[in-house]
């Protein structure tokens, strides 16, 4: 398996898993999958829970635009 798909699978296995679920039992592709069935699902029927993300969304994204340009700018600058 790719690398970067391994990776993406096993966050939001993490994200979306159980307590249950520890770094030392997620070994396996398989391990991870177990682990997300029985997952509790975020409710994005809730508008407020969709307003949070939303919003966490856009405040991440301004996060990143900032560190670009400020890297940006040092690049230039010197």
């Amino acid at each position: 398996m790719n690398a970067g798909v391994q990776n993406l699978v096993l966050s939001l296995g993490l994200m979306q898993g159980e307590s249950r679920c520890c770094f030392a039992q997620l070994l396996t592709l398989t391990d991870i999958l177990s682990c997300w069935k029985g997952a509790r699902k975020i409710p994005f029927d809730d508008p407020q829970v969709l307003m949070y993300v939303r919003v966490g969304y856009i405040v991440t994204q301004a996060f990143i635009l900032a560190v670009y340009y400020y890297i940006s700018l040092a690049v230039r600058l010197f």
